[in-house]
């Protein structure tokens, strides 16, 4: 109970603080456009991505805070005395490490991606680009083989404009380039307008008013290639890795996105790990303040790793297993023989 309190104190004032500091970055903004209702309603959208973000290092700000008191009171050394090792208590904080390690990830693969989506929806309705902004970036996605790039897209995803399609072989060879001014979903499908059709090895294109496009994916794609969010929910990445959702990323990213999300799992039990050679800090001595310093810059070296190497794998400079697991692998691996030392010791 001593570390959930601690926990949850850490997450809610982590939190707080970075929900804050965007929020004085927005207000402005929010308040041009409505009143203090949209403030909330952007704050609430917000909480769940920065709750996700947070709880690993708010796990191990709060394990250092619970075992430094369970030091400095001495029930550390009870339980020492008791013949129970380190690794021990580690064991006894699974299941506290397995409820942490389920909202984590019911957060990072769910919620989280759901309120990014949410936000984006009504941040471009609340807020709509003016005519001074930048045009969006010409948009690239892949489809069942074929190849388009996109002007633009509706607000509801149903309407393109200024489209190009490249289809191809099962080798990869060009076969068709379709070029069409619209497009419109309706019924269930895509219809081309203006098209101008070129085959590899003719010489002439041919113009027709209206075509089909059976590969073009649904407008709930369409709005995620538009406006993308930072993170795909479990199911959606998988489909995308399967084929089954349009991306606009090459495989190499989505790989990476799964293995890191995979090894996430693991983060509340190794920043714990991190943590528990604070249980063996002296109740009044200054060395308790070496080791909580130390864990924490372990922490936080750990965290930034795993976020260096996922964005080295996403621009397909590491592997994507490789990206998504060494800092977990090498981190672990020190932070047992940590332990190990400290139980020496």
């Amino acid at each position: 109970m001593l570390l959930l309190t601690r926990l949850l104190g850490a997450l809610f004032g982590l939190a707080a603080l970075l929900q804050l500091l965007d929020l004085l970055d927005k207000a402005g903004t929010i308040l041009a456009h409505g009143g203090l209702a949209d403030i909330g309603h952007y704050v609430g959208l917000r909480l769940p991505t920065t709750l996700a973000e947070m709880l690993p290092l708010a796990t191990l700000v709060g394990a250092l805070l619970a075992f430094r008191q369970l030091a400095g009171t001495q029930e550390a050394t009870t339980l020492r005395g008791a013949g129970l090792s380190l690794g021990q208590i580690l064991g006894l904080l699974l299941p506290i490490c397995l409820a942490i390690t389920i909202v984590h990830f019911a957060l990072r693969t769910e919620i989280s991606p759901r309120a990014q989506r949410a936000f984006s929806d009504w941040w471009i309705v609340k807020i709509p680009p003016s005519n001074t902004d930048p045009a969006p970036p010409r948009l690239w996605l892949a489809s069942h083989g074929d190849i388009a790039s996109i002007d633009r897209v509706s607000l509801k995803g149903r309407r393109l404009e200024g489209i190009m399609i490249a289809q191809r072989s099962d080798q990869g060879d060009l076969l068709v380039r379709l070029d069409a001014g619209s497009a419109l979903y309706e019924h269930g499908h895509w219809t081309l307008f203006a098209v101008r059709v070129a085959r590899q090895n003719h010489a002439e294109a041919r113009f027709l008013p209206t075509l089909g496009w059976p590969h073009g994916p649904a407008p709930a794609n369409m709005i995620d290639l538009a406006q993308p969010v930072d993170s795909m929910t479990l199911g959606r990445l998988i489909a995308t890795l399967r084929g089954r959702w349009a991306g606009s990323q090459s495989m190499d990213f989505y790989r990476t996105q799964l293995h890191g999300t995979i090894a996430s799992l693991f983060d509340p039990l190794l920043m714990i790990l991190f943590a528990v050679p604070v249980l063996l800090a002296p109740p009044r001595a200054s060395g308790g303040g070496v080791y909580m310093a130390s864990s924490l810059i372990l922490g936080l070296g750990y965290l930034t790793s795993a976020g260096l190497l996922s964005a080295l794998g996403e621009a397909g400079t590491l592997p994507p297993w490789l990206a998504g697991w060494a800092a977990l692998v090498l981190f672990s691996g020190y932070g047992g023989l940590r332990l190990i030392q400290a139980e020496g010791d």
